[in-house]
């Protein structure tokens, strides 16, 4: 129900102050929040529940960092690679001309649709054969092992709220383990540190222009729902009447 005390009980208050007031009842420890007496149990339950999703975290992390002092790398699926029997990256030579399609036409200042559209119409896929979409694209765009570079991060998510952390972020951090050579480069790291810069300055262009065009962003929420309005999108999916 909860990763933490606070949520937990939290929650359970929320609930329980809504008319028609709203209880949880959990089977195992016999607790209905409702009850008066309910709290101390459940606070009781959720602090050792806490506990040991935080001993689970720790222990995890540790593994992990093992894992990669040993030469032994997390391989997700990633576009451009297949494992080998061994478990270990090696290039895809047909999904491999699509990342470095994606990478040269990003150097040459190619906006997103351009390079979605030339994608699509020379019939690449995704990983999972699908058709490249923006979130896809930039996620390509922002991992490092494309360079032959892995980046890990000691602390690899906070264990209250499994928020991950991407090292790309990290990379003068004492807490990333860098590793060069720990996969086969596709691309040079000097095309991928150019593309890098291009996204971050239209990053900054973008939010500046943001905040000149829309004075009331993030100063005005929906009555009904509290959505933050943006000045580039609408309530019609969230506005209750």
């Amino acid at each position: 129900f909860g990763r933490n005390v606070l949520d937990c009980i939290g929650y359970a208050r929320v609930l329980a102050a809504m008319q028609p007031h709203i209880g949880i009842f959990f089977e195992t420890e016999n607790i209905y929040t409702l009850n008066s007496n309910s709290e101390m149990s459940l606070s009781f339950i959720a602090t050792l529940a806490q506990e040991e999703s935080h001993t689970k975290s720790e222990i995890m992390n540790a593994s992990i960092e093992m894992r990669f002092r040993r030469g032994i790398f997390l391989t997700p699926p990633l576009l451009g690679y297949d494992n080998d029997e061994d478990g270990n990256l090696v290039i895809n030579e047909e999904e491999a001309e699509a990342v470095r399609l994606i990478f040269s036409m990003a150097a040459s200042y190619k906006p997103y649709e351009e390079i979605l559209q030339a994608l699509n119409d020379g019939g690449y896929k995704t990983k999972r054969g699908a058709l490249f979409v923006r979130n896809s694209l930039h996620d390509i765009l922002r991992n490092p092992k494309y360079t032959g570079q892995f980046f890990y991060g000691r602390i690899a998510h906070s264990f209250m709220g499994k928020k991950a952390i991407n090292s790309h972020k990290f990379n003068n951090s004492e807490d990333i383990i860098t590793v060069d050579d720990g996969v086969p480069a596709i691309i040079s790291k000097e095309e991928f540190d150019k593309v890098q810069l291009i996204l971050d300055k239209r990053k900054q262009t973008r939010n500046v222009q943001n905040k000149e065009r829309y004075l009331l962003t993030g100063k005005v929420f929906c009555g009904c729902c509290g959505y933050a309005y943006s000045g580039n999108r609408s309530f019609n999916k969230r506005t209750q009447y």
